[in-house]
């Protein structure tokens, strides 16, 4: 059964992304797109290049941004 995505799956994966590429300024969109299609996919890419399991939310510690 698929579930629907929400804002706070995909903001979680984006923040994920981003802070894993050095925080990047100004790229709010970008990562914000590239965690959409992620997640619609339903795989994510590991740091070594090999597709992972299905997406999952991150704690809500770890997705914490301070501007």
């Amino acid at each position: 059964m698929n579930m629907p995505l929400n804002e706070i799956q995909i903001h979680s994966l984006a923040f994920y992304l981003w802070e894993n590429d050095g925080s990047p300024a100004g790229q709010a969109h970008k990562y914000w797109e590239k965690a959409l299609k992620q997640l619609e996919g339903k795989t994510i890419h590991s740091g070594n290049g090999k597709v992972g399991g299905r997406a999952t939310a991150l704690s809500e510690e770890d997705t914490t941004c301070e501007a």
